[in-house]
């Protein structure tokens, strides 16, 4: 038993240990040269919500978030209590206090100082779909976990809290104004990066600026120039979209 245990451990180790490639890490899209990029910036003023017991996530047991705790929904609170009934709703981000983005809260109020969890930002917008075009938000950086939701549908989630990422958005982005709703967890753990132990503050927030992003269908993802092990010079373009195969490049 023990030497059948030994092996099985050697086997795991061996896996875990297994060679990991560029693309395989690679994210989905990576928006090279996005502040040159045709959009518009999203930075400025944005409102806030605390959630301290973290039930616009999910409620007490685990279960999907209650609908009155859904900061992210895609529904004008103060003109549905205005209509009277039994609606009721726990949290309105269209009357919540303001916060400045990109920064880290803990430097925004003083009450915001020392805290440590999960907080919904939400910034409205106006845009204008273009046929034929691809739309995406790019977070340059969020500290540390963040879940995006736009016009109450989920756009995706990203953990790491120095790195960009982006979402494509051109299915939900509509015309005229738009709901972004961004959930950051500030909590660290055992497998972040720092952990929960450090000798330095761990901010929280949106703390790098954020960006809409409009493309031609198939579009320049990456390009890439470096020196091969050969003493050559190498070049590498990446496409995104139907028509990335044998295009030609300018």
């Amino acid at each position: 038993m023990k030497k059948l245990l030994a092996a099985f451990w050697i086997f795991i180790g061996a896996i875990a240990s297994l060679p990991v490639t560029a693309d395989e890490l690679r994210p989905a899209f990576l928006l090279t040269g996005a502040l040159h990029r045709d959009g518009q910036d999203l930075s400025g003023q944005w409102t806030y919500s605390k959630d301290l017991y973290r039930t616009g996530l999910t409620d007490i047991n685990g279960w999907v978030a209650k609908s009155r705790m859904q900061r992210y929904r895609d529904i004008d609170v103060a003109a549905v209590e205005a209509k009277g009934g039994v609606d009721f709703f726990e949290f309105d981000l269209d009357r919540g206090p303001i916060i400045n983005v990109p920064g880290a809260w803990n430097a925004a109020t003083p009450e915001l100082r020392y805290y440590d969890g999960l907080i919904w930002f939400q910034r409205k917008f106006d845009a204008q779909p273009i046929p034929g075009k691809r739309a995406f938000l790019r977070f340059e950086a969020v500290n540390y976990r963040a879940y995006v939701y736009l016009n109450g549908k989920e756009v995706g989630r990203h953990e790491g809290g120095f790195t960009p990422f982006v979402l494509e958005v051109t299915g939900l982005l509509r015309a005229g104004e738009n709901r972004l709703v961004v959930g950051v967890d500030s909590t660290h753990d055992a497998q972040s990066i720092p952990t929960f132990i450090t000798d330095w503050d761990l901010y929280g927030g949106i703390t790098r600026p954020v960006r809409l992003v409009t493309t031609p269908a198939t579009f320049i993802d990456d390009a890439v120039v470096g020196l091969r092990p050969d003493g050559r010079i190498a070049g590498e373009v990446r496409l995104q979209g139907a028509q990335a195969g044998g295009e030609a490049v300018t």
